[in-house]
């Protein structure tokens, strides 16, 4: 992704070679305070554009590719994202049928600053051997997974994936089954109403959770 300077003294950020007026869509647009120059610095103000520093748990370096907006950034501090392996003790458990996407990472994003607002959080990708239609971004908070892809992700022009999120804590590129369970609600569709997308009656009264969130308005399950 390059940052571009208009002629105007606005900024846009092109996940391309081309311009800021080119045939592509910008990922984000407008007046910015930016603080990408030294990745780990976040400064105060509006519609501030960052990158985190990153480590591994060990705290050695390691190179990512995330790029976040926030609405607006109070204090400035400290911004830093640790990368989890696949097999380690810090590893959440995914969602029944969901694996990971690409590098088998997680992404603890972390910052001593105080905002308010949404933050946008976009990753690149490598999209060989990937089915990019089931390509979901989720967020662990409150000891649940939730789906945070945001509308037109991913972006599959130029392998990016966004999504938006108030709180911080770990976030992972995931393939989402269809439907594990064949109740006629995707997994990602399961998200909202607190269905188990492993069990297609998920409150065992008989009537399939597609049924009850689509036609009988009846649903009272939550995920077990």
């Amino acid at each position: 992704m390059d940052l571009r300077l208009r002629a105007n003294g606005t900024f846009c950020i092109r996940p391309d070679a081309d311009g800021c007026e080119g045939t592509l869509p910008d990922l984000f647009s407008g007046t910015y305070n930016i603080s990408r120059v030294l990745a780990g610095s976040l400064n105060s103000g509006s519609n501030v554009v960052a990158t985190p520093s990153a480590t591994d748990e060990l705290g050695n370096p390691e190179d990512t590719d995330i790029v976040l907006k926030f609405d607006y950034v109070a204090t400035p501090g400290d911004l830093s994202v640790t990368v989890i392996v696949a097999g380690s003790v810090s590893e959440p458990q995914l969602p029944g049928g969901f694996t990971l996407a690409g590098s088998s990472s997680y992404y603890d994003i972390t910052t001593t600053s105080s905002f308010t607002g949404e933050v946008e959080v976009c990753f690149n990708y490598v999209d060989t051997g990937l089915d990019e239609s089931l390509l979901k971004l989720l967020h662990f908070s409150g000891g649940a997974w939730s789906d945070i892809t945001a509308a037109g992700y991913p972006y599959t022009t130029n392998n990016v994936i966004c999504g938006t999120t108030t709180p911080f804590s770990i976030f992972v590129r995931i393939l989402a089954p269809d439907d594990s369970d064949g109740d006629s609600l995707t997994d990602r569709q399961e998200f909202v109403p607190g269905t188990n997308p492993n069990s297609p009656d998920t409150d065992l009264d008989g009537l399939d959770d597609g049924s009850e969130v689509n036609i009988t308005l009846t649903n009272k399950s939550i995920i077990v």
